[in-house]
């Protein structure tokens, strides 16, 4: 299964302790980079991953249009599953649990990448992966970003409605099958 990490590295200091999570796990992965990674950034790739594409896009979004942007490169190129992370700062004093809540609940332990990937493996219909305590309500929880969501929406499904009430995953880092991706 062809697995593609998408990292989007918008605050360097923290894309040094993304990319060292990222080099310990034990799975096949190819890894891209959206973003504003510097020189010292992809220096740092290369030694702790050896292997890295930068995708160019717009910061439009924050980390949802060079998402967007990245999974038309890696969907062109037969990759199966992904994995969406970035760095997450937030405030001084919630902002280091915050970001091990959202990158511990996807890239943990090379265990846990294992058993979702097994899980995708073994369920076609799987089409997005997260941690439970990070999947929320839309109708609850989408706040400001309801008109924007509400025209991806109709720019995606057309003349389909989206239901009252879905999920997402806080902090947006999960993983998805490229191809449900793919009207994006």
């Amino acid at each position: 299964m062809r697995c593609a990490v998408i990292a989007h590295i918008f605050y360097d200091d923290l894309g040094h302790e993304l990319i060292d999570r990222l080099a310990v796990l034990k799975f096949d992965f190819d890894l891209f980079l959206t973003g504003t990674p510097d020189e010292r950034m992809m220096a740092h790739v290369a030694r702790a991953i050896g292997r890295a594409e930068f995708i160019p896009s717009s910061m439009g979004g924050f980390d949802i249009a060079p998402f967007l942007d990245a999974l038309k490169v890696i969907e062109a190129r037969g990759y199966e599953v992904f994995c969406k992370v970035h760095t997450k700062r937030g405030d001084e004093a919630f902002g280091r649990r915050w970001r091990e809540e959202c990158l511990g609940s996807v890239i943990g332990s090379s265990r846990l990448v294992h058993r979702i990937l097994g899980a995708f493996r073994s369920k076609p219909a799987l089409a997005i992966a997260g941690a439970k305590s990070l999947y929320l309500s839309a109708a609850t929880n989408m706040l400001e970003n309801r008109s924007n969501v509400e025209m991806l929406g109709r720019r995606s499904f057309q003349d389909e409605l989206l239901p009252p009430d879905w999920g997402f995953f806080a902090g947006t880092m999960f993983w998805g099958r490229v191809k449900a991706f793919a009207m994006f």
